[in-house]
């Protein structure tokens, strides 16, 4: 089934917050990726820390709001399942029955 949205007190506005911290990481990537070539710019004080640091920042401190990312006890537990064969060449198969 799908997620179901927190009840706490940004519970309604979850994907919004995510959208817009995926917003910041495109702005700070964006950045990055325009200014791969050219090393002046990219380490520019006044260009980096608005389009790289603040982002990033901002990102990390969305991110922490409590109910915003789901725990482990959230999602249903997955049925085991059994282990793939490995293919060692074109002739033979091994399966894996070693314990993690």
């Amino acid at each position: 089934g799908a997620y179901k949205l927190g009840k706490g007190a940004f519970g309604r506005f979850q994907p919004y917050i995510l959208l817009l911290i995926s917003l910041l990481l495109l702005v700070r990537e964006g950045f990055a990726m325009v200014t791969v070539n050219d090393f002046q710019k990219a380490n520019n004080e006044r260009l980096w820390y608005p389009l790289i640091a603040m982002p990033e920042i901002l990102a990390v401190a969305l991110f922490s709001i409590p109910g915003l990312v789901p725990g482990k006890r959230e999602f249903p537990a997955k049925p085991e399942t059994p282990r793939p064969a490995v293919r060692i060449s074109r002739f033979m198969e091994v399966f894996h029955e070693g314990k993690n």
